[in-house]
């Protein structure tokens, strides 16, 4: 039996003695409290007990791990001003939604006292009943106690279209052996103000065969535009290589066919 340290009294049985014995490793298990205590740093499966140790009033397993851990980091804050405007807003944002609340005063003309609109954006996602329960959830459990709302949802789309002044494209292909049979590349409808575009295909024996590039439809008012093929030795047949319907106010244009000995048929 080690000699561990024990506050027991002289009189203590032998059961006593032991159960001292096989508690002593407890007490050099790690309990990283601060890290348990920390949203950032909870491990993920931990988080449903945080969240229930600081009282958040709406959960979902089904939220991101990101979500979940805003939540935790927002509740202290939203109890400290829970019956206000700002704690409804923190909840909405704690979840990732924009809001915004008209109080029956701000009304035209004012609507019944103690009654607001809230309106919240749902961005780049659908709304579902799921969903909308959730929202009507989290405003009812921070607003004032007296006051009625009507929630309202507001579903964003966002489209981009990128438009370029300055491109450039490349592309490049790297075939190794045993065997090339009608390999194919293009690029088809680039537009800029200025573009750059080129093609590099590299063949390593022994055998290529049947290679065709092209490269179809540039239009930029400055570019430059270029195609490089290399074939490795024992053979190589059949390297048609070809652009098509390039259109610049200023151009520079080439292509290149390296065969290194020592068999070619093109």
């Amino acid at each position: 039996m080690s000699n561990v340290p024990s506050l027991l009294p002289p009189n203590a049985t032998a059961l006593e003695r032991g159960l001292v014995q096989a508690s002593a490793p407890l007490g050099e298990l790690p309990v990283p409290l601060r890290e348990l205590w920390n949203p950032d740093t909870c491990p993920e499966h931990l988080l449903p007990w945080l969240a229930w140790s600081l009282s958040v009033d709406e959960w979902d397993g089904a939220w991101t791990v990101a979500a979940q851990r805003r939540v935790i980091a927002a509740s202290v804050e939203i109890h400290r001003r829970k019956g206000s405007a700002a704690a409804v807003l923190q909840a909405l944002g704690a979840l990732g939604h924009q809001g915004r609340l008209v109080e029956w005063w701000q009304e035209t003309p004012p609507a019944a006292p103690h009654t607001f609109r809230a309106e919240v954006e749902i961005d780049e996602r659908g709304i579902d009943e799921d969903l909308a329960r959730s929202i009507e959830r989290q405003v009812a459990m921070t607003k004032p106690v007296r006051s009625h709302f009507i929630l309202r949802l507001i579903a964003i789309g966002r489209a981009e279209v990128h438009v370029a002044c300055a491109a450039i494209h490349g592309e490049r292909t790297t075939v190794v052996p045993p065997i090339v049979s009608e390999l194919q590349a293009g690029s088809p409808q680039y537009q800029a103000a200025s573009l750059v575009t080129g093609e590099s295909t590299t063949i390593m024996p022994p055998l290529a065969a049947g290679l065709q590039a092209s490269v179809q439809q540039y239009h930029g008012a400055g570019m430059v535009a270029g195609e490089l093929t290399t074939v490795y030795p024992p053979l190589a047949t059949g390297l048609p290589v070809g652009g098509q319907q390039y259109r610049a106010a200023g151009m520079a244009t080439g292509e290149t066919t390296i065969v290194h000995p020592h068999g070619a048929a093109l």
